[in-house]
């Protein structure tokens, strides 16, 4: 893959998790667009050389959600360059150390070694990526200075079945499932045309993501289903 097409890649990435949230063309946005939206990130990742070129990748990802998903920001009128331009610099310089982090696994393991039967590298690249990226969408959403709009929750709203599973979970359960399902299908599309043992750990990983969807469906609909009991009274403050 050239780099051009890595960063094509990233790019649409962004486009696509952008579309996938709530926006002015689909107004309550699309689960299976946040589904699949980090997909080409994940495979211009893998075939990427070099923590430096994985830094800018990830930049270009994290700033094209923003901008396409935040651009109202920029009516603030004269405020503008610091409420959609400050951000946007911000997001810029913050996806470029995002994306250094996330290529650890595929730098740690080469590539090459999917060939030679090696089990633990798949299930590390996958999970890496789908836990760092829900920790990113968790830090990006805390504190005082937090701004949750463009990530993978936001996209997961119709899909009424799925989302039961934050009442244990939290949102963050969310990010996980679907990046966690993303890393798995890009694996697969990697593999294909490779010459691969047929005990390689592919399969293990492609059956606990099925069981893991699985088994959050199961719970959602029975949650869904589950009788309401109203309550009368509660207590609220308004600020």
């Amino acid at each position: 893959m050239t780099g051009f097409l890595q960063v094509f890649y990233s790019f649409f990435s962004g486009c696509i998790l952008a579309l996938g949230i709530q926006n002015e063309f689909l107004y309550l946005g699309s689960p299976f667009l946040g589904l699949i939206s980090l997909i080409p990130l994940y495979l211009a990742l893998y075939k990427t050389s070099s923590f430096k070129r994985a830094g800018i990748l990830v930049s270009i990802q994290i700033t094209t959600v923003h901008v396409l998903s935040s651009f109202w920001l920029g009516n603030f009128k004269d405020f503008a360059i610091f409420t959609l331009g400050g951000t946007t610099v911000l997001y810029l310089i913050w996806g470029y150390f995002l994306g250094q982090l996330l290529y650890c696994p595929f730098s740690f393991f080469k590539k090459d070694l999917i060939t030679k039967n090696h089990f633990f590298s798949i299930p590390c690249r996958v999970l890496y990526f789908a836990g760092l990226w829900t920790l990113i969408e968790w830090y990006k959403s805390t504190g005082w200075l937090a701004y949750p709009w463009g990530t993978l929750i936001m996209s997961a709203y119709k899909w009424s079945y799925v989302t039961q599973i934050v009442s244990i979970t939290g949102t963050w359960g969310i990010s996980f499932l679907f990046a966690f399902f993303a890393a798995v299908v890009a694996e697969g599309i990697v593999k294909q045309g490779k010459k691969v043992s047929k005990n390689n750990s592919y399969t293990t990983v492609l059956f606990c993501c099925i069981a893991l969807f699985s088994c959050t469906i199961i719970f959602g609909i029975g949650e869904y289903h589950k009788k309401k009991i109203p309550i009368d009274f509660i207590e609220t403050v308004i600020v």
